[in-house]
């Protein structure tokens, strides 16, 4: 059985770290915009806009993993935690263990993933 004050506990932990992680890039691609100059923008190897894409990618990667946690939360919330949300079946605790915030079984994972 599913303890939803525990999973609740460690979503909010989880969700936490994404917000401060969505946070610090924010901040990371604000002073990289602030630092390049003209010579940076004249460069060819194009190392700042990598840098700046690098960043505003792993920002949009923390967002969706918040996002993925709340609507966790809101499966815990309403009591659905734990059941795949395509085929109503049963999501393993190894693999919530592994993945808390999924939202399928192991099979659907598989079929959403393809």
């Amino acid at each position: 059985m599913i303890q939803t004050n525990d999973v609740a506990q460690r979503l909010n932990e989880l969700r936490a770290a994404a917000l401060h992680a969505v946070a610090s890039l924010e901040e990371e691609t604000r002073e990289a915009l602030a630092t390049r100059d003209v010579s940076d923008l004249l460069d060819d190897d194009g190392a700042s806009e990598v840098d700046v894409e690098d960043s505003l990618h792993l920002q949009a990667q923390a967002e969706a993993r918040a996002q993925a946690i709340d609507e966790a939360l809101q499966r815990v919330e309403d009591g659905s935690y734990g059941t795949c949300i395509t085929c109503g079946s049963s999501i393993s605790g190894e693999r919530l263990d592994a993945l808390p915030a999924t939202p399928y079984c192991v099979t659907c994972a598989g079929r959403h993933n393809h």
